[in-house]
């Protein structure tokens, strides 16, 4: 497992990066929920992502997961429990059958 430390090496990722987004986050706070319904609105448009929604989950849970997984890109805390959390999203969509393609075309 690659740790957090080699990634922010990797990605030229600095404390300034993380304090710079930390001083995004009451930007970030002020549109989280219509950021988060917009995208659920735009999931449900997908019959197949309705699907996978609608068998693994529901639209209140998953809503307020995607509040709570966009505040953290705000938050400042990018160490090792941020990536194990990222980990288990990922780990999350592939064990519902996400296609890899609709997580890039969501972000």
């Amino acid at each position: 497992m690659e740790s957090m430390s080699k990634l922010k090496e990797q990605y030229h990722f600095t404390a300034d990066d993380a304090s710079n987004l930390h001083d995004l986050l009451p930007v970030a706070d002020e549109y989280l929920n219509s950021l988060a319904g917009s995208f659920m609105e735009y999931l449900y448009e997908n019959p197949e992502t309705e699907r996978l929604i609608t068998r693994h989950s529901s639209r209140d849970r998953l809503e307020a997961f995607h509040r709570q997984w966009f505040r953290t890109l705000f938050q400042g805390e990018y160490n090792e429990e941020y990536l194990r959390s990222l980990k288990r999203i990922g780990q999350a969509h592939v064990r519902v059958g996400l296609p890899v393609h609709f997580v890039n075309a969501a972000m």
